[in-house]
């Protein structure tokens, strides 16, 4: 628990650090060109994520399950409050048209989208995408991901749509199967 902690701190405390590099919000914020209005990016490289986990002396069973989650992990980057318009809009669709969309959820003006990108049978990129009226939040996560893994990780978080990580992998499996 400590270590999810200090995690979320690193989170919030990152610098802004312009995006050059691979991920959906990496690229997208370089098509767009600027943040606007208050909007925030935080890209935190896997090498300080493992940073993180190593500082923790006392590791519980769930610290070395985020470790484990975090050692194949390359990038997280995390872009809160960016204003849309019909043109970023487009964009992030081009951006995210190779993806498989594994769950969207519609409520009221919001819609909470989850998707990931394979390749060679592995999930190679992780996004889960807010949008709500036009603001935008998207997590984007680069790497060798385990989606059973992060949804086991995702339920100590208080993260608007994490909840709907619990059955991506039920949803995935069912997926297989029709095809």
């Amino acid at each position: 628990m400590i270590m999810k902690q200090l995690l979320i701190l690193f989170l919030l405390m990152a610098p802004f650090v312009p995006a050059h590099g691979q991920g959906v919000v990496s690229q997208f914020v370089e098509q767009t060109g600027k943040l606007k209005n208050g909007a925030m990016l935080f890209n935190i490289s896997g090498k300080m994520l493992k940073m993180a986990m190593e500082a923790e002396k006392n590791k519980s069973e769930e610290d070395k399950e985020l470790e484990a989650f975090l050692s194949n992990v390359k990038k997280m980057s995390i872009l809160i409050g960016q204003e849309l318009n019909d043109d970023s809009r487009k964009r992030i669709n081009a951006l995210t048209k190779p993806f498989e969309e594994l769950l969207s959820v519609t409520e009221e003006n919001t819609v909470i989208s989850m998707l990931t990108l394979e390749k060679d049978g592995k999930t190679v990129e992780f996004v889960m995408q807010i949008i709500a009226g036009d603001t935008l939040v998207m997590l984007d996560i680069v790497g060798i991901i385990d989606i059973t893994q992060l949804a086991k990780l995702s339920e100590g978080f208080e993260i608007n749509g994490a909840e709907y990580l619990k059955n991506l992998d039920k949803l995935k499996e069912k997926d297989k199967k029709k095809k």
